[in-house]
């Protein structure tokens, strides 16, 4: 009932999930009495169990118009509007597929070109998925295709690099609106994806910038048309593997292009719903950073290493800006001396509980060993 009235009135609610969550409101006419109003709650739900959300609304609406001409709701008026409303209901000639891009095949089916699946609009055969079988060229039914879903993941992109100064060698991409971007730029319809659908890219170049700034443009023209493949439910080992193949596409088409030797490492990343998908090569990581602070990290390519590192792992320190090689066990006494990195090493002695007289000792030792008269070289 209303605040300070004493009519009633059905209110139907329904939340629906699919194919976004949302709910279905439908208010019934005002009743003088309670019984009425809940007999058109029960008329409101069982239009909505047979037809569906756009059946009880046109429920709804035909209540509230016939009000006035209907003074008493009994159960045999009810019935008979209900009876009414679905028999002026026009059944469509041909029924219609959910998704985009279907084109007309013949009279009686519709073909979307990319993924080769074929809908019967009528026929023996009405409201079935099709296939050809590439042996026998006969249609074979298939599972409906994949009815989009949103997951509650919101999506924000950017790219940032650290250089200050020289040649930027890195490359990002991002499509954070990927079937907006598939429809405008290469007219291929991904309405069967989960949302949101999203790609990123990185690439940082190894010599120059030449392979990152090509692979960067042809990054989707390479991911989207292997998408538009399949209308179906994709596994997350399948998108594993379209990544990778995507990887493979690039890299051919490089190693042939004038920009083979400036070289590339690459790292890719597909979202689809709540499923996240990375697949990468050359020199990266992939950290996944939380709003606490912590990280985890999903990929590592080949070891990254500081400069500092790569020169001690090839034997050599830097000491005032200059690179010195370390000794080797084939160094002989000059050469130890000239790539020591303190006076122990100079005198090749341990710094722990030495004295002056072990010192000067020592020092006399290797005066001798390292004198220009001494050397062979």
């Amino acid at each position: 009932t209303e605040s300070g009235s004493q009519k009633y009135f059905a209110d139907f609610h329904a939340l629906l999930t699919k194919p976004s969550c949302r709910e279905v409101s439908v208010h019934g006419p005002r009743r003088d009495n309670k019984a009425e109003a809940i007999r058109d709650c029960e008329l409101l739900r069982k239009t909505f169990d047979n037809e569906g959300e756009l059946g009880v609304k046109r429920m709804g609406e035909s209540l509230r118009n016939k009000a006035s001409d209907m003074p008493v709701a009994t159960p045999e008026v009810l019935e008979g509007i209900y009876n009414a409303m679905r028999q002026s209901q026009v059944a469509p000639e041909r029924l219609i597929p959910p998704g985009e891009g279907w084109v007309r095949f013949n009279d009686e089916m519709l073909w979307e070109p990319r993924s080769e699946v074929y809908f019967a609009q009528k026929g023996n055969q009405m409201g079935k998925y099709l296939m050809k079988d590439a042996k026998s060229n006969q249609f074979q039914s298939v599972d409906t295709p994949h009815q989009s879903a949103e997951a509650p993941v919101s999506v924000r992109a950017g790219g940032t690099n650290i250089l200050r100064q020289g040649n930027k060698l890195d490359r990002t991409v991002l499509l954070p609106e990927l079937k907006k971007i598939a429809r405008l730029t290469l007219k291929f319809p991904l309405s069967f994806l989960d949302s949101p659908a999203s790609a990123f890219a990185l690439f940082q170049g190894i010599r120059s910038a030449e392979a990152a700034d090509w692979c960067a443009k042809n990054f989707h023209s390479k991911l989207i048309p292997l998408l538009a493949k399949k209308i179906h439910s994709w596994k997350t080992e399948e998108l594993q593997k379209l990544l990778d193949r995507v990887l493979t596409d690039l890299d051919a088409e490089v190693i042939k292009s004038p920009h083979a030797f400036s070289g590339s490492s690459a790292v890719l990343a597909l979202l689809l719903g709540d499923r996240l998908v990375i697949s990468a090569v050359g020199q990266f990581r992939v950290v996944l950073l939380f709003d606490d602070g912590s990280s985890r990290e999903l990929m590592r390519g080949t070891d990254l290493q500081s400069d500092a590192e790569c020169i001690e792992d090839a034997r050599g320190h830097i000491r005032k800006d200059s690179l010195i090689r370390l000794p080797d066990a084939d160094s002989n006494d000059a050469e130890k001396v000239l790539m020591a990195r303190n006076p122990f090493q100079v005198l090749q002695m341990e710094p722990q509980a030495l004295d002056e007289k072990q010192v000067r000792t020592q020092y006399r030792k290797m005066a001798l060993k390292v004198h220009p008269d001494k050397q062979t070289e």
